[in-house]
């Protein structure tokens, strides 16, 4: 992988904070490296490279993950859709996956995670530098799906009763102003199932109206 020069864009996204640190797992040693060496030149913090599961979650343990470049199928029968799954149960982490199977079947497992990116092997610097600056970019757009999903995750922490994987979905859908009709549309699931998740998740939070929900989540 040639790396290309550093354009400083990133450190203008994140407005003069410390670069990102990224967490780098990938099994094979040579391209693990090829990567790690291409995020030093684009000057971000490497965090890495893990080779399993069980060495990325330490690394996790360690270290500050602002994102993760996962490879998809790991060494020993590992995989790392189930490693997003578990970061994303500790930090509401960015996701890029790696891999070199673009099949239906993977790219529906991938799917269920939302990943901000999904990169196909073998890319090169350039393709690996647009995913990043596009991933930062929407990062710190305070009305994209991942500061969003960050919010919800964080408030979700300070309640009893946290929201279940589909409350969030629709908090998220209330958060963009959706009707109950397209969100039924949208999650697939009828208008009456709609208004017992929301009626669910006034309780859980306290909120006595949708406009309640989202001053509660916009105060953080």
């Amino acid at each position: 992988m040639k790396t290309v020069p550093w354009s400083g864009w990133n450190l203008n996204c994140l407005q003069m904070r410390k670069m990102p640190h990224i967490l780098v797992v990938e099994d094979d040693p040579v391209v693990a490296d090829d990567i790690c060496a291409c995020l030093a030149e684009l000057r971000y913090q490497v965090v890495g490279p893990a080779y399993s599961i069980e060495a990325a979650l330490a690394l996790c343990a360690e270290h500050e993950i602002d994102l993760a470049l996962l490879d998809i199928h790991l060494r020993k029968h590992s995989d790392g859709i189930e490693l997003a799954k578990r970061i994303r149960e500790q930090m509401p982490v960015p996701i890029i996956f790696l891999t070199a199977s673009g099949d239906n079947r993977t790219l529906a497992d991938a799917k269920e995670i939302h990943p901000e990116q999904y990169l196909l092997k073998p890319f090169n610097a350039v393709q690996l530098k647009a995913a990043l600056e596009i991933v930062f970019f929407n990062l710190h757009n305070p009305d994209s799906d991942y500061d969003m999903k960050a919010r919800i995750a964080k408030f979700n922490k300070g309640i009893p009763d946290p929201l279940s994987d589909r409350e969030v979905d629709v908090v998220l859908l209330l958060l963009k102003g959706a009707s109950n009709a397209d969100m039924a549309e949208q999650l697939f699931i009828s208008l009456h199932t709609v208004k017992s998740h929301i009626k669910r998740i006034f309780l859980k939070t306290g909120a006595e109206s949708r406009t309640h929900l989202i001053s509660l989540l916009n105060q953080l």
